[in-house]
């Protein structure tokens, strides 16, 4: 899928071997309640979280860097940071540079 490529191929790897992992049932039962499709829209509820909001994505992650820019624009104390070179499992790829990022909240 192209949300993937230019994953590394150890995290690829791993990522596949946690997948298999699961459950076909607990899969589908988390794709139907949790996808992003099913989820109710909260944009214009966004100015009324005044709490610092910390969004974390891959710079090579074209679609949820855009929702993460939108999202900085809407919330009041949001702080957006790309790490570079990361994609869409940035956490998977780059965990030491995300732990940074909670770290200093």
């Amino acid at each position: 899928m192209p949300l993937w490529e230019g994953q590394p191929d150890a995290v690829a790897v791993a990522a596949h071997a946690t997948r298999l992992a699961q459950s076909p049932d607990g899969l589908a039962a988390a794709l139907r309640g949790l996808g992003t499709g099913v989820m109710q829209p909260l944009w214009e509820r966004l100015p009324q979280l005044t709490i610092p909001v910390a969004l974390v994505v891959g710079e090579r992650d074209a679609k949820f860097r855009a929702v993460a820019e939108r999202m900085a624009a809407s919330l009041p104390a949001a702080a957006l940071h790309v790490v570079s070179g990361a994609g869409h499992a940035v956490q998977l790829e780059a965990p030491e540079a995300v732990a940074a990022i909670v770290s200093a909240q």
